[in-house]
């Protein structure tokens, strides 16, 4: 459900919420991220299969996450960014942590740390976070996590040959 943000925000504020929202996430607390938003938010991550609607599901998120991730830790490398009209507003963050939990579809901890940057796009509605959506390269993640090769290793240059000759074996097929 996409939302309409139906008052602006300004840099004051959206400071003051960034402030909040990474020290909940740092201080793994559902219930403090769950009160910046309101009770329909919509939650979208790449990572996952489809966006989290309202307070059941983006606890349930947030559970996973901190279960994969149990010393995820983000931090704001420069300031936030707000749109020039409409309650909108980004964030640059990093995040560091270990993948120590198991990952949906059912990946197998690695113990390997991740560190990645990524932004955060907020909508407002009513003073409360109404929309969010993250974004990060997903291919990256993977593989500081250890679940794709690394950039030129013999691994990657392994699997692009299979996915060629799938490719080309299919192409036989039609």
């Amino acid at each position: 459900m996409a939302t309409s943000p139906v008052s602006l925000v300004d840099a004051e504020f959206v400071r003051g919420f960034v402030a909040r929202w990474v020290e909940a996430w740092n201080a793994r607390d559902a219930d403090r991220l769950l009160a910046l938003c309101t009770p329909d938010v919509e939650w979208e991550d790449p990572a996952f299969p489809a966006p989290a609607r309202g307070g059941d599901a983006v606890r349930q998120y947030l559970a996973e996450t901190w279960q994969i991730f149990p010393d995820l830790s983000f931090s704001v490398p420069e300031p936030p960014l707000l749109a020039t009209e409409g309650g909108q507003a980004a964030q640059v963050w990093r995040l560091t942590g270990t993948f120590l939990g198991p990952s949906p579809p059912g990946f197998a901890p690695t113990g390997k740390r991740v560190d990645q940057l990524g932004v955060d796009l907020y909508e407002f509605r009513d003073g409360l976070l109404a929309r969010y959506r993250t974004l990060y390269d997903v291919a990256e993640t993977a593989r500081q996590m250890g679940l794709t090769p690394a950039r030129g290793s013999r691994a990657e240059r392994a699997a692009a040959f299979l996915q060629r000759t799938s490719m080309r074996l299919r192409r036989r097929k039609r």
